[in-house]
């Protein structure tokens, strides 16, 4: 599986110093070959995650998904899916 990496920028600015830093992050992160996506979350309210367990099934009902203004892409979903399934085969 090829690895790919998740930066999100939750500052109220998307040209200020936290995307500068993330620019860099990803530049040495894909300087090791891994793909990176960077996500501004910008000024939307975000609720907190309540543990509902829905996301584990189907994302898209999972009652924190529905919350938010800002709807995680279905790159970071897959990748929480891979997480879940990875965790689950190894015991954890």
């Amino acid at each position: 599986m090829q690895m790919k990496v998740m930066l999100l920028n939750g500052s109220s600015h998307p040209d200020g110093c936290t995307a500068l830093a993330l620019r860099q992050a990803a530049k040495a992160i894909e300087e090791e070959g891994i793909e990176t996506e960077t996500i501004f979350l910008g000024n939307a309210p975000m609720a907190d995650c309540i543990a509902c367990g829905h996301c584990r099934t189907d994302s898209l009902l999972c009652a924190c998904r529905r919350r938010n203004v800002v709807v995680a892409t279905d790159e970071a979903a897959e990748l929480h899916r891979h997480d879940e399934k990875a965790r689950t085969e190894a015991g954890g």
